[in-house]
């Protein structure tokens, strides 16, 4: 099942070309969290994939950076990521 739709139609082939400044169509874009389709991350999730390190080492040929990001941050970064304020 499709996650988003415009005007009610989920095939985006059917929803033209996406607008280069402020469109009401499209900033009116829904989204079925319920659904099973593929999404876009939320920007909490985002950031928490992009600055959480990982639990593994790196294998030979990895690129690895730790990230710099302080433990404030991510405590408020899972919190929104919850739907907790």
């Amino acid at each position: 099942m499709p996650v988003y739709a415009k005007a009610g139609d989920t095939n985006p082939d059917n929803w033209g070309n996406v607008p280069i400044s402020n469109n009401v169509e499209w900033n009116a874009i829904e989204m079925n969290m319920s659904a099973t389709g593929y999404r876009m991350p939320t920007i909490a999730q985002f950031l928490i994939v992009t600055t959480t390190a990982p639990t593994t080492k790196p294998q030979r040929g990895e690129i690895f950076v730790t990230p710099c990001v302080s433990s404030a941050t991510k405590s408020q970064l899972n919190k929104s990521s919850r739907g907790a304020t």
